[in-house]
């Protein structure tokens, strides 16, 4: 029996995820590519997505209408980490297992937000703003040595950006619904409240998945309690930091700048961050290295295999779907 597999993922990433697709030819599926920067149009994935046995998705939107449609579909499999474009409940109640790609993308966030901090404290994008001017004026701007930076989220992406900057000599506090003591005995990381991490970290860089907790997490309290010291970034998801209480916060200087890559509605055209010197936004490349882009179309290629297969995958948002699967390691 051959399995159809549908794939919807952003065009930028068309050139660097050939193995996607050999992987799922190689284990003998049928695969229809599609290269849709927004995501399929609900209206057409309606209509398709009653043929596939499972789809690798991007940006695409799978709400209840679109589960019920699907009715051969037995696996979701997302095109990287994030999964609140998918409604888990309506999965689950169809049996459907959504799976995705956990630590796949890791290094290459972790790289962007310790990039942005620095990009944020030396004021580089302004710097270079000038000198196309013509203009030379120094931008003046604090070291990260001996500094203190919050880790808001110790997970794949967490832990590595607490490597970096451990190698910088600074000290390391942490917030975390699960703790780690294997870490404390390779970097001096020490567990405290957001409220802690909020009144005094120099940096704070978030890594916590958009959940109905965490959404508008870091508002206008939260910004006021910050040191004007502060440099905040996150390349985690958008609407985690609310960004008009951002856009005040960088208006009245109730912190020193910030630095992101996520937002919550992409691109955020006028969005009235944008319009600060001390805002550096990137346009969601977190995990748009050569590397990362790859390892990621190869993980949700095997997740869609496994389960296709009757095994678990690699990481299920919803285990209670593969209670009938084989174990990920027979």
């Amino acid at each position: 029996m051959s399995f159809k597999v549908l794939t919807s993922v952003p065009s930028t990433f068309k050139a660097y995820s050939s193995t996607m697709c050999e992987f799922l030819e190689s284990a003998g599926m049928e695969v229809m590519q599609r290269w849709d920067d927004a995501g399929i149009p609900k209206k057409e994935l309606l209509g398709m997505i009653k043929d596939f046995d499972a789809m690798i998705m991007g940006l695409d939107k799978i709400d209840s209408d679109v589960i019920s449609s699907g009715k051969k579909l037995k696996v979701l499999a997302k095109y990287g980490v994030g999964t609140d474009n998918i409604d888990i409940p309506a999965a689950t109640n169809a049996g459907v297992v959504v799976a995705n790609t956990p630590g796949a993308n890791a290094t290459s966030v972790a790289e962007l937000a310790v990039c942005l901090m620095v990009a944020v404290a030396r004021q580089v994008i302004e710097s270079v703003a000038f000198l196309k001017s013509g203009s030379i004026y120094p931008q003046v701007g604090p070291e990260l040595e001996n500094k203190t930076v919050g880790i808001i989220g110790l997970g794949n992406i967490g832990k590595r950006v607490a490597t970096r900057l451990a190698s910088f000599g600074m000290k390391i506090i942490v917030n975390d619904i699960i703790e780690y003591p294997e870490w404390e005995h390779w970097f001096p990381i020490k567990y405290v409240e957001k409220d802690y991490i909020y009144k005094n970290a120099d940096f704070i860089t978030i890594h916590t998945p958009l959940t109905e907790l965490t959404k508008n997490m870091v508002g206008e309290c939260e910004l006021k309690s910050m040191k004007k010291s502060t440099i905040l970034i996150n390349t985690a998801r958008g609407g985690i930091v609310n960004e008009d209480a951002l856009d005040k916060a960088l208006t009245h200087g109730w912190i020193f700048g910030a630095g992101f890559d996520a937002y919550s509605v992409e691109p955020p055209v006028g969005f009235g961050m944008l319009k600060h010197s001390n805002f550096i936004g990137t346009t969601h490349i977190g995990g748009s290295t050569y590397e990362a882009i790859q390892r990621i179309g190869e993980v949700a290629a095997n997740n869609v295999i496994r389960v296709l297969n009757g095994k678990k995958p690699g990481n299920a948002m919803n285990p209670e779907t593969t209670k009938n699967l084989v174990d990920f390691n027979e």
